[in-house]
C-alpha cells in the first residue's frame, strides 16, 4: 500500500493530476470538487494516497490530508459504495460534517451530496453507526477525568462528550486516541466553552499530532 507520495505536480486536470517522484509519474485521481484542495501545477507537495486494486484496474486516489483519506477508507466499508462515490463524498463533506451527519442521522445533509440517494444515506448511517459499540461510551468518571483540564461544554456536557467520542470513532479512531485528543483540547482551552462541532474539529487537529 502506498501511504503517500512526495513530488512535483507536472500535470493537472479537473479530476486527476500526475505527481513526479524520482523520474516516475504517478497518476492520482480525485473528485473534481476536490481539485481546489489539491496542489497546483508545478508545486512540490505530499499527497496522501489510497491504492484501489481490482482485476481490471489499479488506481491511486489522492487526498490533501490523512483525515480525508481515513474518511475515504471508512466509506469503502459501506456496501454499495465504490471509490468514485467515496471520492465525491469526501469532496463534499469534511470529516467533521460527515461524522455529525452519521451521528445525527441527517439524511438531508447526506443526500445533498451528488449521487447519494436516500437508500445509500440510510445504509451509511446504519452500517457506520453499528461500528460503534455501546460499551465504548465513557463513564461519568471518565468524563470528569477527560475534562479535568477545566473545559466547559455548553448544555449537556456528558452527552456532548459522548457524541464527540462517538463521532471520532466513526472516523476510525480508537476510544483511547479520541480520549487523548479531547484531553488535550481540554488542557489547551481552559475554561472556554465549546460547541460539539468545534470540539470535534479541535480534537481532529490534535489527532494529527498524536
Amino acid at each position: 500500500m502506498i501511504a503517500f507520495i512526495t513530488g512535483k505536480v507536472c500535470y493537472k486536470q479537473e479530476d486527476f493530476l500526475i505527481l513526479e517522484n524520482q523520474g516516475i509519474g504517478y497518476q492520482i485521481n480525485f473528485d473534481s470538487l476536490y481539485a481546489r484542495k489539491m496542489p497546483t501545477l508545478g508545486e512540490e507537495a505530499r499527497i496522501f494516497t489510497y491504492q484501489h486494486v481490482r482485476e481490471d484496474d489499479l488506481s491511486l486516489y489522492g487526498f490533501a490530508d490523512n483525515e480525508d483519506k481515513q474518511l475515504f477508507q471508512l466509506l469503502l466499508r459501506v456496501s454499495g459504495i465504490g471509490p468514485r462515490m467515496a471520492s465525491t463524498i469526501v469532496a463534499s463533506l469534511s470529516p467533521t460534517e460527515f461524522a455529525l451527519a452519521i451521528m445525527g442521522a441527517d439524511i438531508k445533509r447526506l443526500t445533498g451530496v451528488k449521487g447519494v440517494g436516500k437508500k445509500t444515506a440510510e445504509r451509511m448511517i446504519l452500517e457506520l453507526k453499528d461500528k460503534i459499540a455501546k460499551d465504548m461510551a465513557p463513564s461519568a468518571e471518565d468524563t470528569e477525568a477527560i475534562f479535568s483540564g477545566g473545559i466547559a461544554l455548553v448544555g449537556d456536557g456528558r452527552s456532548r462528550l459522548n457524541e464527540a467520542l462517538a463521532a471520532l470513532q466513526v472516523l476510525g479512531y480508537s476510544s483511547r486516541e479520541a480520549e487523548q485528543a479531547l484531553a488535550r483540547v481540554a488542557k489547551e482551552n481552559g475554561a472556554a466553552s465549546l460547541e460539539l462541532d468545534a470540539l470535534i474539529k479541535q480534537a481532529l487537529k490534535q489527532l494529527a499530532t498524536i
